[in-house]
């Protein structure tokens, strides 16, 4: 699935396995899984990926990088909640 065309205002998961999951970095399949809104696009620099800050739904805001950490939410994921 190609993220690059997520926004300021998309539903994300993080989906990277870089990050220890907690609070603050809420990894889908986790016991701290959670839905996050994308809520500012910090560079476009085309060297580099495109590098964002995730306001998460339990309230915790954390940045990652686009094109690396995170799925976009769409209604194939929606249907499926998580066993945790």
């Amino acid at each position: 699935m190609s993220t690059s065309n997520l926004g300021i205002g998309d539903r994300v998961y993080l989906v990277s396995n870089r990050y220890t999951p907690s609070e603050f970095n809420p990894t889908k399949g986790s016991q701290y899984e959670c839905k996050g809104t994308m809520y500012k696009i910090i560079s476009h620099n085309t060297k580099e990926p495109f590098n964002c800050l995730v306001e998460w739904d339990n309230g915790y805001t954390n940045s990652y990088i686009i094109e690396r950490d995170l799925m976009q939410i769409n209604d194939l994921y929606n249907n499926y909640k998580s066993i945790w």
